[in-house]
């Protein structure tokens, strides 16, 4: 009798519970917005340009609109790397510009800029200075949904194997 109550006890709590986890993770909402922003962090000395404009941290777009950017090193930096929603692009530059892909949702878009010494008497450029780090991102929005997932499939197995432990005891 013990069994059956602490194993009805378990899978219910699980049961339970995983259903409250799984409930608080994010809806999936159904409204498109009209416009999506583009967040710009620059490390290093440098700018990004879109059109005639330099964009300070912000550029708001059209839905699915494409947008070409310029990057500018500062005097005495160069262009080392850009990031696009937290992946690396920066094979697709090509003379300083990027085309990004048409905009869908709000993106993050991060330049790195390397300082370089100055050029010395006869040289044309100096050598670039290492730079401190790589930049990452992480998106860790489905923790609570799979944990809810598993704790409520954990439930139902034990429900199930109660019933079945009961079933047998009964023959």
């Amino acid at each position: 009798m013990f069994r059956r109550i602490t194993a009805l006890l378990i899978g219910g709590c699980l049961f339970f519970f995983g259903g409250i986890i799984a409930a608080a993770a994010p809806e999936i909402e159904t409204r498109v917005p009209l416009t999506h922003t583009v967040t710009l962090q620059v490390i290093g000395s440098g700018s990004v340009r879109t059109g005639d404009k330099t964009i300070s941290r912000k550029l708001v777009l059209s839905r699915r609109e494409t947008a070409l950017y310029t990057l500018q090193p500062d005097d005495n930096a160069e262009f080392c790397r850009l990031y696009y929603n937290g992946r690396e692009v920066t094979d697709q530059v090509e003379e300083g510009c990027f085309l990004a892909d048409p905009i869908t949702c709000d993106s993050e878009m991060t330049a790195v800029f390397t300082s370089v010494k100055p050029p010395e008497e006869g040289q044309e450029r100096g050598m670039p200075i290492p730079d401190k780090g790589a930049v990452s991102t992480g998106d860790r929005s489905y923790v609570g949904w799979l944990l809810g997932t598993a704790l409520i499939a954990v439930g139902v197995i034990g429900i199930l194997l109660y019933l079945g432990y009961a079933k047998r005891r009964r023959k």
